[in-house]
This record gives structure tokens, sequence and C-alpha cells, in this order.
């Protein structure tokens, strides 16, 4: 899982650097509703994948597998929330808004469990 969640922090962020110099340079025509959704999704977007990449890093010791859901909960959430509203940037039929709140209970999701994590690790 660690090369999973390595690969998908590194994609997402350069996903990241290139929307984000569209955004400043091929991008300024879109209105602002759209606008505004590339920016939420782009200020959602790069947090995810440095914690990606976090995740990724080989640890000395034993890895908790807790941590692999984790990582699949922030990239699926990633996935879903940061898609579905760029989606919607770029035109997608309003029913994309619908997958954005399961993209973003994911996101929460697995920062609370990264947070249940280190309380188990340390009670031990």
């Amino acid at each position: 899982m660690p090369r999973l969640f390595g690969i998908a922090g590194c994609l997402f962020a350069l996903a990241w650097v290139a929307l984000s110099a569209l955004s400043a340079h091929a991008f300024t025509e879109l209105a602002e509703p759209s606008r505004a959704r590339l920016a939420t999704a782009l200020s959602m977007l790069i947090p995810h994948a440095l914690a990606l990449l976090q995740l990724a890093q080989p640890t000395s010791g034993k890895r908790a597998p807790a941590l692999n859901l984790v990582g699949l909960a922030l990239l699926l959430g990633s996935v879903l929330f940061c898609g579905s509203v760029l989606a919607l940037a770029f035109g997608a039929p309003r029913g994309f808004a619908h997958v954005a709140p399961f993209g973003g209970g994911l996101l929460m999701l697995g920062w609370v469990l990264w947070a249940i994590s280190f309380v188990v690790r340390g009670a031990k």
C-alpha cells in the first residue's frame, strides 16, 4: 500500500502544479463559479497529496495496518471530492455535485483514523 500512496501523492501534486499553472495562464476565461470550484479543488488536493506522501514513507518497525485504511480513505476521498469539483468546474453535469460529499466524508474519516492511530500508538 505505501507504494500506491506514494504514486498517488506524486500524481496529485503534479496535477496541483499543472492545474495551478493552467488556472493562472490558460483558464482565465472561466466564469467565476468555475474558477471558485477550481480553487476549492486545488486547495484540497495539495494537503492530501502531501499526507499520502507521508504515509508512503518507510517506517523503522512494524507498520500499523490502520495506516493503510487512512491512506485509502485519503486517496479515495481526494479522487471523489477533488475529481467531482474539478469536473463541475469544467462543465460536467450537475450530478457530479452529489459525489463531492462522499469524497469529503472519506477525507474527514481518513484524518480521524489517523488521529486514532496516534492515540492507540501512544497507549501502548
